[in-house]
């Protein structure tokens, strides 16, 4: 399982949903978890995640970690441009982090929350940094595209059938994606029983 990045940005106005995957993709390469681990880099999943962004959010792919509860890297994976996916058993109970590449939008897509709600997956952090806007894509439009860690987290109560159904219906702008989903996202933490934050990218372009 796993699921496809944010969509790329789309010319047509209006609101829109979340973008689902179509069942099971293919299955993304592994490489080796101890690429990731080293004494100055795991331990927390601060830690993790810095050394993640350093390393992945510069890529045009994406690229995706499972981390346990120790702060140390299980499994490493090489995506595609669009997605990255690996196996249920390997995020249960993990914390997945993946990145969201310049050509979209930094929020997470419908398919990242689902694959977390329907999953043993305690979080999932999409990650992005700023960038010039890629060609072909409106400077004006590409303005609004928020980058940054976007870090979802269940708590003991969360309600996962219900949050699954309401994702299914969530409209969002197509022009302001990131923000309008955060709205969503933080006005419906309580209510499903999750953490949800966004801390802006620093990197200047």
């Amino acid at each position: 399982m796993g699921g496809r990045g944010a969509n790329a940005f789309r010319a047509k106005q209006g609101d829109r949903g979340l973008s689902f995957s179509n069942g099971r993709g293919k299955s993304s390469e592994k490489l080796f978890p101890a690429w990731m681990n080293g004494s100055k880099n795991t331990g927390s999943i601060d830690r993790v995640i810095k050394n993640f962004n350093d390393k992945h959010t510069k890529s045009g792919r994406e690229w995706g970690v499972q981390v346990d509860d120790n702060g140390y890297v299980t499994h490493y994976y090489k995506g595609s441009r669009g997605s990255v996916s690996y196996d249920a058993f390997e995020s249960e109970g993990k914390h997945f982090i993946h990145n969201h590449p310049a050509n979209g939008w930094g929020n997470f897509s419908g398919a990242d929350l689902e694959t977390w709600a329907g999953s043993g997956q305690k979080a999932v952090t999409a990650s992005s940094r700023n960038a010039l806007p890629p060609r072909g894509i409106d400077p004006k439009l590409y303005s609004k595209r928020r980058a940054g860690t976007y870090t979802i987290k269940k708590k003991p109560h969360f309600k996962a059938t219900e949050f699954n159904k309401a994702i299914h219906s969530v409209k969002v702008s197509s022009d302001n994606y990131d923000a309008d989903l955060s709205k969503w996202l933080s006005r419906n933490a309580k209510k499903y029983g999750y953490e949800y934050s966004y801390k802006p990218a620093k990197n200047k372009v």
